[in-house]
């Protein structure tokens, strides 16, 4: 009969892999008992979308979709009309954009332009130059994504 053979370099991983096991254990129930509220589930319509005019520039609307863009991440649909241009400016949040309807021009001052059609996406770091213009025959929508509290600083690539 073969015994197998016990070692400090068998007994030391056992004794790790225990370790990680507990630990993933304990992990996972914290998880699942978390006192942190869960947020609910959110079902929005496009057509239910509420609107809200930005004034900077006017021929641009916002309607949040979930979060809060003042305090955190949040989730925004926007509405820009045919040849609004919203002009250089930049973010403390990274954004995350995907166009759901018309074409939608983004300028950066890392990349070569590009136009983005329904199912474009754009990752924007935080603090990257950009500008954009709905060169669409009719009204760009697209959803951004900010990973943190939304401000904007404006002027033009060269002067911030």
């Amino acid at each position: 009969m073969n015994l197998p053979i016990i070692t400090r370099g068998n007994v030391r991983n056992s004794v790790f892999i225990c370790i990680s096991l507990v630990l993933l254990l304990v992990a996972a129930a914290m998880t699942v008992f978390s006192d942190e509220p869960r947020p609910p589930a959110i079902l929005h319509p496009v057509a239910n979308a509420n609107f809200k005019s930005t004034n900077d520039p006017v021929c641009l609307a916002t309607a949040v979709e979930v979060g809060n863009p003042s305090i955190g991440p949040s989730t925004v649909l926007l509405k820009a009309n045919r040849g609004c241009v919203v002009r250089w400016h930049f973010h403390s949040a990274q954004e995350q954009l995907m166009v759901i309807k018309g074409e939608l021009k983004i300028e950066l001052t890392s990349l070569a332009a590009t136009t983005l059609s329904p199912g474009g996406f754009a990752f924007l770091p935080s603090k990257e130059k950009h500008q954009f213009t709905c060169t669409h025959k009719s009204e760009c929508l697209f959803f951004l994504m900010i990973d943190r509290a939304y401000d904007s600083t404006w002027g033009r690539p060269d002067t911030n």
